[in-house]
């Protein structure tokens, strides 16, 4: 994503790739909360949105960082992931910030 800075084409070609992977990934976090399988609490673009953000950290870490060695983080990327989609904890996570969540609308009541 550096590169996207030095030139407008490759800025372009990059977010449209973002566009259909973000796309396709909001699509799949919405199949797995109809199904049960993810928190039906969490908005799936936003969801894609950190997630998509989480992976960009680790590979922008894995090219500016030679000590960083991303096989090594991916077992704590997998559990963060797990802990933040698993069904059942927006209760918790409205305890924490005191804030309610209706299903997919992004909005919130107090």
């Amino acid at each position: 994503m550096s590169q996207a800075c030095r030139g407008p084409e490759l800025e372009a070609l990059l977010s449209r790739d973002d566009d259909e992977e973000r796309s396709i990934i909001t699509t799949l976090l919405h199949n797995a909360a109809a199904a049960g399988q993810i928190d039906p609490a969490l908005d799936p673009d936003g969801t894609a949105a950190w997630g998509m953000a989480l992976i960009a950290a680790l590979c922008t870490s894995a090219a500016t960082d030679p000590s960083f060695t991303p096989a090594a983080r991916l077992p704590t990327l997998r559990l963060i992931l797990h802990r933040f989609l698993r069904p059942n904890t927006h209760q918790e996570a409205e305890r924490w910030t005191g804030t309610h969540r209706t299903q997919y609308s992004g909005r919130h009541t107090g």
